[in-house]
């Protein structure tokens, strides 16, 4: 794994190509070559949007060898502004010390789950001035207890492809506003969303895997992953809506859960809900309630439960890591949802 002292000197020394490799948490991990140019707009278009100033010092806790951590390191030398890097962990905001004086810092909605529910981890996340919120969605309950506990957060969309973000929502907005240079569609056929960078034409249209759709207000909303699309007799169900909808609902315990399309004879794909944790019985007429209330057909066909949740190293959720658990008959069948 790269240091920031090894990226600083390359990016110092005018190197012109850095190399990065996805998540993976949805394909094969890929490895994609980039131009300096690209990773600097992309720095200056995220300072600009933040409006940086020359006395912010940044935290850097995710992986240097992942697009989000590496691209830390560069926005910093982009922005000459001061980096601490701390070991990325799950919770390393509970590490800092109480009058920390950092400015900006970059999380995952895990590592901000986590901070937000350890001792005086509120305390310590009111203390930046900026959180940029990347690498996941973000659920609707944890949102909420940001908004009332004073806690700012600026979700991020990009990709590797992109060298990080390309648009920005400030938590309580409906939607994702695109940074300057930046346009984007959407697929008429399979809704999925495409990006022009208008400075880099070379790089061609970007095709995303996400469902996404314009809002009145012209923002964008980020509607799911079509790689988690479940196929269910040709109805097409977004697992992520139902997720957002069964997470605030508080049915599941506030524990970890994945609405999931297993293999069915009829059907093609059938919903399976699997949760974290020991098994317990949830209250069905009201989940079936809620699931059928966000999209018809999506109420879960079978329950499961299992000990094991496989996230990616910045705190990404595997799906198919859970598919395969589920297949492969290590998760506990509940059988009253059949």
């Amino acid at each position: 794994m790269p240091d920031a002292e090894d990226i600083a000197r390359r990016w110092e020394a005018g190197e012109q190509r850095f190399s990065f490799t996805t998540s993976g948490s949805t394909g094969s991990p890929k490895t994609i070559h980039h131009r300096r140019a690209l990773l600097a707009w992309s720095a200056s278009q995220t300072g600009r949007a933040i409006a940086v100033k020359p006395t912010d010092h940044q935290l850097i806790c995710l992986p240097l060898d992942k697009t989000a951590g590496f691209m830390q390191v560069i926005r910093s030398l982009v922005w000459k502004i001061p980096m601490t890097v701390h070991t990325p962990s799950v919770d390393p905001i509970s590490a800092l010390p109480a009058d920390h004086s950092f400015s900006i810092v970059s999380l995952t909605p895990a590592q901000l789950y986590a901070a937000m529910r350890s001792s005086g981890g509120v305390e310590r996340l009111r203390r930046f001035r900026v959180i940029l919120l990347g690498g996941d969605s973000v659920q609707p309950d944890l949102e909420k207890a940001c908004l009332e506990a004073g806690v700012s957060f600026i979700h991020t969309y990009g990709m590797t492809e992109t060298a990080s973000h390309i648009a920005l929502r400030p938590a309580g907005a409906a939607g994702f506003r695109l940074l300057e240079g930046v346009e984007a569609g959407i697929d008429p056929e399979d809704g999925h969303l495409y990006i022009d960078l208008q400075d880099f034409p070379d790089l061609g249209r970007l095709h995303t895997r996400d469902a996404a759709e314009w809002l009145p207000d012209g923002s964008l909303r980020i509607i799911g992953r079509l790689d988690h699309v479940i196929n269910s007799g040709g109805v097409k169900i977004a697992p992520e809506p139902v997720e957002a909808a069964l997470q605030t609902s508080g049915l599941l315990q506030g524990r970890a859960f994945a609405l999931l399309g297993v293999p069915d004879a009829q059907l093609g794909q059938r919903c399976a809900l699997l949760v974290q944790g020991a098994a317990f019985e949830p209250e069905w007429s009201r989940l079936k309630e809620i699931c059928e209330s966000v999209q018809r057909y999506s109420s879960p066909k079978a329950l499961y439960f299992t000990a094991e949740w496989p996230l990616s190293d910045n705190g990404k959720l595997m799906r198919r890591e859970l598919l395969a658990i589920l297949q492969g008959g290590e998760a506990i069948h509940f059988p009253s949802c059949s």
